[in-house]
């Protein structure tokens, strides 16, 4: 089953814009990179000495959409395009839903990247490959 796996704002990517996420979902398991700690860097001391008494603190991930875009026809494909755009169009933050994993992340759009280009198999089905990167917001 291709969709109800990817939604932003409750908006199923495949039902809408026959987006086909292809990267799965591991990079949403993968913890955020600890931001570097106050540190000193005294002359006299070899290496650093580094304030750690305060909590963690993390860089925001960046989640890399890689799949396509399936159409039945040139009109079709631009349709679910722009469909797509509009989504990913919106001020403030969109809500990422990944289903399979039961988690909701705060994005925005950051970046899209043309793969392939389209490409007809069966005579009438145009597909296109792209990435769309999505910048994690942790402060709400």
């Amino acid at each position: 089953m291709k969709s109800n796996k990817y939604k932003i704002d409750n908006t199923d990517l495949y039902t809408t814009c026959r987006f086909m996420v292809e990267t799965g979902w591991v990079m949403f398991l993968t913890w955020a990179s600890r931001k570097e700690p106050f540190s000193n860097d005294w002359a006299e001391q070899n290496g650093k000495e580094y304030d750690l008494a305060a909590a963690p603190k993390f860089n925001d991930r960046v989640f890399k959409l890689k799949g396509v875009i399936e159409a039945i026809s040139l009109a079709d494909f631009w349709a679910k395009y722009d469909a797509l755009f509009a989504l990913m169009n919106k001020p403030g933050t969109l809500n990422l839903n990944v289903v399979e994993l039961g988690k909701t992340f705060k994005v925005f759009y950051r970046d899209m990247t043309v793969l392939s280009i389209p490409t007809s198999f069966s005579g009438n089905q145009i597909i296109v490959q792209i990435e769309i990167q999505l910048q994690e917001v942790q402060q709400a």
